[in-house]
């Protein structure tokens, strides 16, 4: 099993395997949670975030979120809490279209000159900003993914060949 170690002010969202930890003396007083999200993962945390996993009383499997960051004491301060049924809907298309459809840059485009070179050039560009969202996005769930030059390339066919359908139509 891995070691889940949460970055400073960055929000995972985890669940328990067993809301029960054990504890630890590895580096002081800590206790070990067994993770069923990320699987395969433990994650140990102080008494602190330990009492405030404990507040929620999470039931195993439940999905929760919680964030490491410095308090103003310059100690570690954790913010751990309860993520919603409404929360874990899945996204409207219109949102997941937002997501991957290219962002103002601060390059200059090509020179393209006709409107199918425009459309392509879009099209390319909103394949490669989508797998880079998806790769960031696999990372933070510990489920690491890479695309490489061929899938960019087949799933940029792909939409290609779907606007062109949808323009035919």
């Amino acid at each position: 099993m891995s070691i889940l170690k949460l970055a400073l002010d960055q929000r995972y969202e985890i669940a328990l395997k067993s809301p029960v930890p054990q504890e630890s003396n590895r580096f002081g007083k800590q206790f070990m949670y067994t993770l069923a999200a990320p699987s395969n993962h433990v994650l140990y945390v102080p008494p602190a975030a330990h009492a405030e996993i404990q507040s929620l009383h999470v039931e195993p499997g439940e999905l929760f979120s919680v964030k490491k960051s410095i308090g103003p004491d310059n100690a570690h301060a954790w913010d751990v809490q309860r993520i919603h049924a409404e929360e874990l809907q899945p996204k409207p298309m219109g949102a997941a279209v937002a997501i991957s459809s290219p962002k103002p840059q601060s390059f200059d485009p090509p020179n393209l000159t006709t409107e199918e070179s425009k459309r392509i050039f879009r099209q390319l560009v909103a394949v490669i900003d989508a797998c880079n969202a998806a790769e960031k996005y696999s990372n933070q769930i510990d489920y690491p993914v890479s695309f490489g030059p061929e899938d960019i390339r087949a799933m940029a066919i792909s939409g290609f060949i779907e606007q062109s359908r949808r323009n035919a139509a």
